[in-house]
């Protein structure tokens, strides 16, 4: 069972799109990010890749970079140029390249059933490129980049796309390498509970771009499952409830070392799971005990 959930996106005003949208961060060097974006505050590579705002000798790794990007990513939503959805929802994104045009869902899709292989790998991955896109991930609390997963076809989903793409989009413009991109809001109550069961019948989901986008996404979520749960874990110790094993203390060590560079990411991904369902079952235990002492 594959699991997709709408989501509230966070989209340039239509009538900016065409200044706002940018290529993907890892497809160009720092220097041709920063000649794309020359003249234009609105281009995104401004959030993507911060370092063309700063010194041409920094380090694109340094932790100012990280917080260029939020800087930056911050200003555009106070522009109003990129606007939060009221409400979650699915979208239809559309790209036409001369005589090619492909159609695709935009979704929610699940961490853990990246960790446990229903979506499925065929790359591995270097642990400072994810590393850098998890620092990316929290310095922005936004997933900026999006997975491109591929699904066995469907005629219920080939279906809805083909209608939906009848109608006029909400967001149309021809980029400057001659690229066409189409979006359309799917928020009514019936098509999301379609789209969801749809996926909920298909085995797998399959990635082919976006390898360490989503090896970071799962490690930064486990990392915030940690985080969440020590807060738990923290409140209770306030209150004075047994900490025998030490796990506390643990778990602030085990988070801090998911971003050791010098880690495989395989195994990161892994001590990051491992630390979650600590820290959930601990959390879980102290609940209990400050429960029993009410």
């Amino acid at each position: 069972m594959a699991i997709v959930k709408p989501f509230a996106a966070l989209r340039p005003k239509p009538e900016l799109a065409a200044r706002i949208c940018e290529l993907p961060y890892d497809v160009m060097s720092s220097d041709e990010a920063r000649a794309m974006a020359a003249g234009n505050p609105l281009s995104f590579l401004h959030v993507s890749k911060p370092e063309i705002d700063l010194s041409l000798q920094i380090d694109p790794y340094a932790p100012e970079v990280y917080a260029k990007g939020k800087a930056n990513f911050e200003w555009l939503q106070r522009q109003g140029a990129l606007r939060c959805d009221a409400s979650p929802r699915f979208y239809l994104y559309r790209q036409v390249m001369g005589a090619h045009s492909q159609v695709g869902l935009v979704a929610g899709a699940s961490c853990d059933e990246y960790l446990m292989g229903v979506i499925k790998k065929h790359e591995l991955t270097r642990p400072d490129k994810e590393d850098d896109r998890v620092r990316h991930i929290e310095a922005l609390q936004s997933q900026t980049g999006p997975v491109f997963l591929v699904y066995r076809a469907r005629a219920g989903m080939d279906g809805l796309a083909s209608r939906k793409t009848a109608e006029p989009p909400e967001t149309d413009f021809t980029a400057p390498d001659g690229v066409r991109h189409s979006v359309w809001v799917l928020d009514r109550a019936a098509e999301i509970a379609f789209i969801e069961a749809e996926f909920a019948q298909m085995a797998s989901l399959y990635i082919a771009d976006g390898h360490h986008r989503s090896a970071a996404a799962a490690t930064s979520a486990a990392c915030g499952a940690i985080q969440c749960f020590l807060k738990i874990l923290e409140a209770a110790a306030a209150r004075h409830c047994p900490d025998p094993d030490g796990n506390v203390a643990r778990l602030r060590g085990q988070c801090a070392a998911l971003l050791d560079l010098g880690q495989n990411a395989e195994d990161a991904l892994e001590h990051a799971l491992a630390a979650a369902r600590l820290a959930r079952d601990e959390a879980a235990r102290v609940l209990v005990v400050l429960a029993a002492g009410q």
